[in-house]
C-alpha cells in the first residue's frame, strides 16, 4: 500500500446542492467519472507510480 506523503492534504466535500439526476445522466455523470479518472492520474504521477500518462492502466482509486 502507497502512503501519502506528509504535507499532503485531501479534501472531501458536498456542496448540499441537489442535482436532477435524471435531467443530467449523460452529461454530468460522464463528466464526474472523467474529473474522477484525471484525479487519480494526477494522484498517481504525484507520487511516482507512474511517469506518463502512456503508462496509466488505472481506472478507480483502489487500483492506486
Amino acid at each position: 500500500m502507497t502512503k501519502i506523503p506528509d504535507g499532503v492534504s485531501l479534501v472531501v466535500a458536498n456542496s448540499l446542492t441537489p442535482s436532477p439526476k435524471l435531467l443530467s445522466l449523460g452529461t454530468r455523470y460522464n463528466m464526474r467519472v472523467v474529473e474522477c479518472r484525471f484525479a487519480l492520474l494526477l494522484l498517481a504521477f504525484k507520487l511516482g507510480v507512474i511517469k506518463s500518462v502512456e503508462e496509466n492502466s488505472m481506472k478507480i482509486l483502489y487500483d492506486l
